[in-house]
């Protein structure tokens, strides 16, 4: 099952507080407003990849930087793995890639035209799979009149490595949070863990792997929930 798109009630206090303070911080260039791709100077402009285990306030964080003018990020993806894995080995590697992000779940909500999105991916040839998610995300960008986009996707925490194979400009942002509280948060979703002992090994085992990816990964981060709510301006910046 499909997780949800925002925390729990409980933590809306919070959350409610935090974004509050987002119209000074994101209005300041702390986001170059750059086009993603490359810079005049050739190199990659950094796309943000949100990750963590479920409950640790992803969800704020894509808050918080998709309020700045110039950056969009889609809500979850999901599909960059299967992707990765089967896409350029299909026989149509292009319906491939449009049966998977429009079968998605979340479709929808990424307010992208299907047919302009059809036209542009008929347009990569020969087929490749980085320019397609990069058309993928553009799009996403320019419906809502940004710039530049990244991701939100929690589960990629343990995917880094093929993310950043397929998309090398993909700088990963892993949020941490207590355990004992992603635990309690989690117990109460009908996708989550049955009891505290396999929420406490889910969120160690997540953990455990995604700093074990984090020593092959080029460009990796992290910020801790708790900290993003009691200083937010410095955290983000």
């Amino acid at each position: 099952m499909s997780q949800p798109t925002l925390e729990t009630a409980a933590e809306a206090k919070d959350h409610v507080a935090v974004v509050g303070q987002l119209g000074e911080i994101m209005s300041t260039p702390n986001i170059a407003t750059a086009s993603n791709e490359q810079t005049a100077g050739g190199r990659l402009v950094p796309a943000p990849f949100i990750i963590g285990v479920g409950r640790s306030g992803t969800t704020l964080l894509r808050t918080m930087l998709a309020a700045h003018p110039d950056l969009a990020i889609p809500l979850e993806t999901h599909f960059i793995a299967r992707l990765a894995r089967k896409c350029e080995q299909a026989d149509n590697p292009w319906d491939y890639f449009l049966d998977e992000v429009t079968s998605s779940s979340r479709w929808s909500q990424y307010q992208i035209d299907r047919a302009l999105l059809e036209e542009r991916i008929a347009a990569i040839v020969p087929f490749d799979l980085t320019e397609a998610l990069r058309t993928f995300y553009k799009l996403h960008a320019e419906r809502l009149g940004k710039p530049r986009w990244g991701d939100k996707t929690p589960r990629y925490v343990i995917k880094m490595l093929i993310i950043q194979r397929v998309l090398p400009e993909a700088h990963f942002i892993h949020i941490i949070r207590d355990g004992r509280d992603v635990a309690l948060s989690v117990l109460e979703q009908p996708w989550g863990p049955a009891t505290i002992e396999e929420a406490a090994t889910w969120w160690v085992t997540s953990i455990r792997e995604g700093w074990h990816q984090a020593k092959a990964a080029h460009a990796y981060m992290e910020v801790h929930y708790e900290q993003l709510l009691l200083e937010t301006q410095s955290t983000l910046q």
